[in-house]
């Protein structure tokens, strides 16, 4: 299999994949960096920050990095927190989100989102989110049991 090249012969490598606009192809030699799985169907990621491209509800991630470093699926419904959070949120009261696969169709969300980072609605809900004024660099807790479990059991 050939790999993929830039237009001088060379192969696309994350620094370059993000120098460049006009040559994103969304192929990362050796992966991405984010998502992690730190439980199972839960995934640490980092705010890559916010997007009026999604809908309200959704959740941006990378097309590749939710293929490569999740078992969850475009469509999936998570729920998320602040790795940080003091008073956490009951489960039965987060915002869950929908999980939407980005790719060119959402170019402002997909730049944001070039290292797997999680990008979220410009309308998200700031209470179930905390992560008020915040520029990217937040972590944040990706909560895919629910999903998982559904799936599982065939619902």
């Amino acid at each position: 299999m050939e790999l993929p090249r830039n237009p001088d012969g060379e192969r696309r490598t994350s620094g370059a994949w993000c120098s460049d606009p006009d040559q994103i192809d969304g192929y990362q030699f050796g992966g991405l960096p984010w998502p992690v799985e730190t439980t199972r169907h839960a995934y640490l990621t980092v705010l890559g920050g916010f997007s009026e491209e999604l809908p309200e509800d959704a959740l941006g991630l990378h097309r590749q990095a939710l293929q490569e470093n999740t078992d969850l699926e475009p469509g999936d419904r998570v729920t998320i927190t602040t790795r940080a959070e003091g008073q956490p949120i009951p489960y039965v009261k987060r915002q869950a989100y929908r999980l939407i696969p980005l790719d060119f169709e959402t170019p402002d969300a997909y730049l944001n989102a070039t290292e797997g980072q999680a990008v979220l609605p410009a309308a998200a809900p700031q209470e179930h989110v905390e992560v008020e004024g915040a520029e990217g660099g937040v972590e944040l807790v990706i909560n895919g049991v629910i999903a998982a479990r559904m799936r599982a059991s065939g619902g």
